[in-house]
């Protein structure tokens, strides 16, 4: 039986708080980089937790948001229509703000929504948008929560599957959607590994319920189950629902309808969830995390203690051990640079390049028949306005062309490098574990094994902006050929149509070669940035990486030179020394006592 909610969230309250006191005494302690992250701090003070809408495109995953909320809010179609995330967290009355990609905040009206978040009304993410957030006073969206609706994987717009994907990395836990008339499929099977991967907990709703009879709909529910039963090695919980029904009940309000979709069988799961489960899994990753800092800041301690009582020989040939052991780390770490150094190759010849080359390739043809078509239908034009009308569309077709195709092979490559991150990460664990493991052996300590740290993926965002150097050239033709025309056309009134349509051509051809010079220019340009983004991550990778395994490596290495230089202090500062690491000692122990207890108190939640 689930504890009552004022009890419930009164405990809540005050283990999160307890786990803020915990990271507030460890990094008093604490050395140099040896604490956790003060985002973690932030994240539990403000009580944040990220619920994702995810699955394949096309499954109703908007109108299930929109139902959740009550409200018609978000765009919808039956077209792949969201592109951007959608980011919606608790505000007294609505709000919409745009998040550009560098940097720039703009606040829209309802109305406006449509021209950022879908593929309609920004094709490719021309706007270079980041995300979406948007302030609706729901009592879903109390206490922290954050219901971010993705792009559908799996569609032709293959920017938004790489968008959906990152998200993924920021999952406390998630929606799964799927259709009832649409089979389960392979494709979302092996989407669902990578949602397990990073959701605590994972909701499965079978929507568009109401597209099937009886029969039909029992069919598409036992095979939806038998298959998620055999992917996910337990029998999960399915939801059968019709957003689109609960959104019509609502609206209404009709209680039938609502029953139809049998939308609060789901609703009210994921409130108790909300309520309570949510709070659980954000203490339960706070926790892990403080756990692997108190592991590494005892286990300096513990070396230093035991190397105080060894004679100065023995401690010298130790010392001397860990730092060959040290030693052997350096080529681990340039086996890791060459290895980011030439997956970074990779991507480049493999993916980047070959895109740029098709996508050029295409872009040339459409762009010179797009100019074609242009050009017949503003020949009545004068020549003057002719000129700046091709001018703009040169300037705007290779402008809008060039930013869809860097910001959908920005979302490409951004999946490969955090997929590269990740394996880096997973390299790191192993030799930081390994590290400790060969310390506390050296001196016969007992070794606890780390807790590996989570994928954390900071992305390097620059934009493209294509009209920071202006795609227009000078005028092609000068004033005189423009005018003469003009002067012409009262005199030499015969003349002046050959006279027109010889400037019209010189015009037309000279505008040609500026498209043509253009496209040449960004795809350059395009290819350049690309590749600055890719090595910038890869470097970032690579030192933090590095600076992670070198931050544990000195900490150990402080604790034990500095054990060696007390020898040479008169007894009494020696043994003053020996005190302040008992005390220290003490002080980390009664840390892990508490630590221990809330992570004991945490899973009884």
């Amino acid at each position: 039986m689930l504890p009552k909610e004022p009890q419930f969230l009164q405990t809540y309250a005050d283990l999160r708080s307890a786990l803020v006191s915990v990271f507030d005494a460890l990094r008093d302690i604490a050395g140099p980089g040896q604490a956790p992250s003060p985002a973690l701090r932030e994240r539990l003070a403000e009580d944040r937790f990220t619920l994702l809408t995810v699955g394949q495109f096309n499954r109703g995953k908007t109108c299930l948001v929109n139902a959740l909320l009550g409200e018609d809010l978000l765009p919808t179609g039956i077209v792949p229509l969201t592109s951007i995330p959608t980011v919606i967290v608790y505000g007294r009355e609505l709000s919409v703000t745009v998040r550009f990609t560098d940097g720039r905040l703009c606040a829209v009206d309802r109305d406006g929504l449509s021209g950022y978040v879908t593929e309609t009304g920004n094709p490719g993410n021309a706007k270079g948008v980041a995300d979406v957030c948007i302030g609706f006073p729901s009592p879903l969206l109390e206490n922290g929560v954050r219901l971010v609706d993705t792009p559908g994987v799996g569609s032709v717009h293959r920017y938004t599957t790489d968008i959906t994907y990152r998200e993924l990395l920021n999952c406390d836990a998630a929606l799964f959607v799927l259709s009832a008339d649409q089979p389960l499929g392979q494709a979302e099977l092996e989407f669902l590994h990578d949602v397990k991967g990073h959701a605590q907990r994972i909701f499965f709703l079978l929507n568009k319920i109401d597209y099937l009879d009886g029969p039909r709909l029992d069919e598409a529910l036992a095979f939806s189950g038998r298959v998620l039963c055999e992917t996910m090695g337990t029998e999960p919980r399915l939801f059968p629902v019709s957003a689109r029904l609960a959104l019509q009940a609502q609206s209404s309000p009709d209680a039938r309808l609502l029953q139809q979709s049998h939308f609060d069988a789901f609703k009210q799961a994921l409130q108790s969830f909300l309520l309570q489960e949510k709070g659980k899994v954000l203490l339960l990753s706070a926790g892990q995390a403080l756990s692997r800092a108190l592991l590494q800041v005892r286990l300096e301690t513990q070396l230093a203690q035991a190397s105080m009582l060894l004679p100065t020989d023995t401690l010298d040939t130790r010392i001397e051990e860990f730092t060959a052991r040290v030693q052997e780390l350096i080529v681990e770490k340039r086996r890791l640079r060459a290895h980011l150094r030439a997956e970074a190759e990779r991507l480049i010849k493999t993916l980047l390049d070959p895109e740029l080359r098709r996508f050029r390739q295409e872009f040339t043809l459409r762009a010179a028949a797009d100019f074609e078509r242009f050009l017949t239908a503003r020949a009545h034009l004068s020549l003057g306005d002719l000129d700046e009308a091709l001018k703009e569309f040169v300037d705007e077709e290779v402008r809008t062309g060039f930013s869809a195709f860097a910001a959908e092979a920005e979302g490409r490559l951004d999946g490969e490098l955090e997929a590269l991150e990740r394996e880096s990460g997973t390299r790191i664990d192993a030799l930081i574990s390994d590290l400790q493991r060969f310390s506390a052996d050296l001196f016969g300590l007992p070794h606890e094994c780390s807790e590996a740290e989570p994928s954390l993926v900071r992305s390097y965002k620059v934009r493209l902006d294509s009209r920071s150097e202006p795609v227009g050239l000078e005028l092609l033709t000068t004033t005189a050929a423009v005018d003469w025309p003009r002067y012409l056309s009262h005199r030499l009134g015969g003349i002046k149509g050959t006279v027109t349509r010889w400037a019209n051509a010189r015009i037309a051809a000279r505008r040609r070669r500026q498209l043509a010079d253009a496209i040449d220019r960004h795809a350059g340009r395009v290819r350049d940035w690309l590749i600055d983004r890719i090595e910038v991550r890869r470097e970032r990778l690579a030192e933090r990486s590095v600076a992670r395994l070198d931050a544990i490596a000195e900490g150990l290495g402080r604790a034990l030179e500095a054990s060696r230089a007390a020898r040479r202090d008169a007894a009494g500062e020696l043994e003053e020394r020996r005190r302040s690491l008992d005390q220290r000692r003490a002080r980390l122990d009664a840390i892990q006592t508490d630590l221990d207890a809330i992570r004991r108190e945490v899973e009884r939640l």
